[in-house]
């Protein structure tokens, strides 16, 4: 029977292994989105896969919301802690702040 240690640890690197799946799929589809706009196709049909792609992009990134939540449920139930603003807001990914959306 194996340990808690071992149970962590292959938890620990499967997590690692499907971090590391996700970042080089959506690196691979940035990539696609990228060569798909310089590329010369028809537009009707580049703007098909274009869309496609985007549309594969925001669904990973759902997935990734939702695991989040996931293991921010399981910390709450582990310790009995809540998440706060505070450290959910260290998670966050920083954003640039030269963009100026709006004048």
């Amino acid at each position: 029977m194996k340990t808690k240690k071992e149970i962590k640890r292959i938890g620990k690197e499967e997590s690692i292994n499907r971090r590391r799946m996700l970042t080089k799929r959506k690196n691979d589809l940035q990539k696609k989105l990228m060569k798909e706009g310089r590329s010369n196709n028809n537009n009707s049909h580049k703007e098909t896969k274009m869309i496609k792609i985007i549309k594969e992009l925001n669904n990973d990134g759902k997935k990734r919301i939702k695991t989040a939540q996931m293991i921010a449920k399981a910390k709450y139930i582990k310790e009995r802690q809540k998440s706060t603003k505070y450290f959910f807001n260290l998670k966050k990914d920083k954003k640039d702040p030269s963009i100026i959306k709006a004048l």
